[in-house]
């Protein structure tokens, strides 16, 4: 298996999704549905979040734009709809599927629709990137 990974689209890929997670999970977008699903007082909640929960949502995203520039290579995916589809089942797998069974265990299918629609967004755009950036 020789597979060579472009680091500056996995760079830009895991920054996306950093900064991606930021605006997701921010009042422009779903924090307080989000906060409210949870039973946070996002008035009241004064730990709006260390610098280590920043920079743990960083590496994340650096070790997932790795692991999907495998995953691109493997798939030998170089075309637009083969990132799209590739992303989408990749999200799907590891999870879409996994995150809705759990939902329906006890959980909130108002919160994995926010939850896990952050992710397959994520994972179709840094397929797209590590696709398109030869």
């Amino acid at each position: 298996m020789d597979i060579s990974l472009n680091w500056w689209a996995v760079l830009a890929g895991g920054a996306l999704h950093w900064v991606l997670g930021a605006f997701w999970y921010s009042p422009l977008l779903f924090a307080r549905p989000w906060a409210a699903t949870k039973g946070i007082d996002m008035e009241n909640d004064e730990d709006g979040g260390s610098v280590w929960m920043y920079l743990s949502g960083l590496l994340a995203g650096m070790l997932l734009a790795a692991a999907m520039a495998v995953i691109v290579g493997l798939a030998n995916a170089t075309t637009f709809g083969s990132a799209l589809i590739l992303g989408v089942i990749v999200w799907a797998g590891f999870n879409g599927g996994p995150g809705l069974a759990n939902a329906m265990f006890g959980g909130s299918l108002k919160l994995w629709l926010i939850d896990s629609s952050y992710p397959l967004t994520s994972v179709v755009l840094i397929s797209l990137i590590l696709t398109i950036w030869v």
